[in-house]
């Protein structure tokens, strides 16, 4: 009866050690498929797309896209610019309105034609101070005045003709660089999008490859507590660590020795007597 129970201890033993290892073999294996299918998810991504992760931060669409914004930006500050000073130049009813642009104050022509009528000006003030209105000396310098006036005008005409000319300029250059930098971001929205991609997959592999790998190292660790648990091997008796430390007891341990050496010599005597076979009398010789 005690040879079936040992018997049924054992087998009992032996199942609860051999289920989960089987369970885990199952488990890891379908672990690393799982892992293995999504590495190769990534790599045909890679390879069907052409996509480097190493070069998605330098890739020439994203240059692209901030120097095309870059330009942009420049060319609608220009743009307001030229607008401000066009609608400077329509509503510049005189002549010396025309010269609170920063154009006109660096232009050579209109700044001559100012100091000409500033000149004509004083002139028939004079003239008018001198002689009688009716005079040929007051229509003279009134024809000047208005001479300088018409060439003027006629300057001011022309530099509205340069700043609409630029102002059209710049706005075919707003409109354009617009095309191209929606045609861009376009394109990096698409670069954003397989990025994106490429995360989702590289971070599921890497998931599955960690969880692979903790459930390999459990295994191990399971595979060796199996071997401690489940072997014929079984401790005899637990040692027990002492609660007082070690200290000798030197008067008894030197007592001890000193006696023992005696009884030691003692039986030494008695020995080396009893074989002895030396005559030392006669009484010895007789009883030989």
């Amino acid at each position: 009866l005690e040879e079936n129970i040992n018997i049924a201890k054992t087998d009992l033993m032996t199942l609860r050690a051999q289920a989960p290892k089987g369970f885990l073999d199952k488990s890891l294996e379908d672990l690393r498929k799982d892992w293995m299918s999504k590495q190769e998810a990534l790599n045909n991504f890679k390879r069907d797309t052409n996509f480097d992760p190493r070069e998605f931060e330098q890739h020439p669409v994203r240059k692209r896209v901030d120097e095309l914004s870059t330009r942009l930006n420049s060319t609608r500050i220009e743009l307001a610019s030229l607008a401000a000073e066009m609608d400077v130049l329509n509503g510049a009813g005189e002549s010396t309105a025309i010269l609170q642009m920063e154009r006109a104050n660096s232009d050579l022509t209109l700044q001559s034609l100012q100091k000409q009528i500033e000149f004509c000006r004083t002139r028939l003030s004079e003239t008018r101070r001198d002689y009688k209105a009716d005079s040929s000396e007051v229509k003279t310098a009134e024809e000047m005045l208005a001479l300088a006036v018409a060439e003027h005008r006629q300057a001011a005409k022309a530099l509205r003709q340069q700043l609409q000319l630029e102002l059209d300029k710049a706005k075919g250059n707003h409109e354009r660089l617009t095309v191209l930098l929606d045609d861009a971001n376009k394109e990096f929205e698409v670069l954003k999008s397989k990025g994106s991609q490429y995360d989702i997959l590289s971070t599921n592999s890497s998931v599955a490859k960690q969880i692979y790998t903790e459930w390999a190292q459990k295994k191990g660790e399971t595979d060796i507590t199996n071997q401690f648990l489940y072997s014929n091997a079984r401790p005899w008796q637990t040692a027990e660590a002492s609660l007082l430390p070690f200290k000798p007891n030197w008067r008894q341990n030197i007592t001890g020795g000193l006696l023992l050496s005696v009884l030691l010599a003692m039986g030494s005597v008695y020995l080396l007597e009893r074989v002895d076979d030396t005559v030392r009398s006669g009484k010895d010789l007789e009883r030989r």
